[in-house]
C-alpha cells in the first residue's frame, strides 16, 4: 500500500461515526473519503463497535456503520487471517485485541489511527490522532 494508507481501530471508527475525530485523524479519513488513499477495517474494531452497539442498545448504528463503509471504495474490512495471527506473538502490548490491530497495522504498512496511549508510546508503528 501507498503511504497514504491506514487502519483505523475502534475509538477511531466510533469517532468518525459520530462526527468528532480530532484534527488529524479526521484529515485521514477525509483523506480516504476523496479516495487519495486507503483505511482499513480490522475484523476485530468492527467486532468490538458491535458489540458496544448491542450492549448500548443501539443495534440500527451497526447497519449504519456498515453502510459508511460501503459507501467508499476505499474504505476496506481486513480479515483476521493466519499472517496477521503469525505476528501477534512479536507485538507487546497489554490488550490481545491491540495487538491484532497493530499487527493488521504492520502486514498492511499502514499508519494506525489511534487514541490508544499504550499503543502510541509503545512506536512499534507510526500512529495519528
Amino acid at each position: 500500500m501507498n503511504n497514504k494508507a491506514y487502519v483505523a481501530d475502534a475509538h477511531a471508527i466510533a469517532y468518525y461515526l459520530r462526527g468528532s475525530l480530532p484534527t488529524d485523524a479526521d484529515k485521514a479519513f477525509r483523506q480516504v473519503e476523496r479516495e487519495e488513499g486507503t483505511m482499513c477495517f480490522p475484523a476485530i474494531a468492527l467486532a468490538e463497535i458491535i458489540y458496544v452497539f448491542e450492549k448500548t442498545k443501539k443495534r440500527e448504528r451497526i447497519w449504519e456503520m456498515f453502510n459508511k463503509i460501503d459507501e467508499y471504495p476505499t474504505f476496506l474490512i481486513h480479515p483476521l487471517g493466519e499472517q496477521v495471527l503469525k505476528m501477534v506473538p512479536e507485538i507487546e502490548l497489554n490488550e490481545l485485541h491491540d495487538r491484532i490491530i497493530v499487527a493488521t497495522s504492520k502486514l498492511v504498512k499502514a499508519k494506525l489511527v489511534t487514541k490508544d496511549k499504550e499503543i502510541q508510546k509503545s512506536d512499534i508503528i507510526e500512529t495519528i490522532w
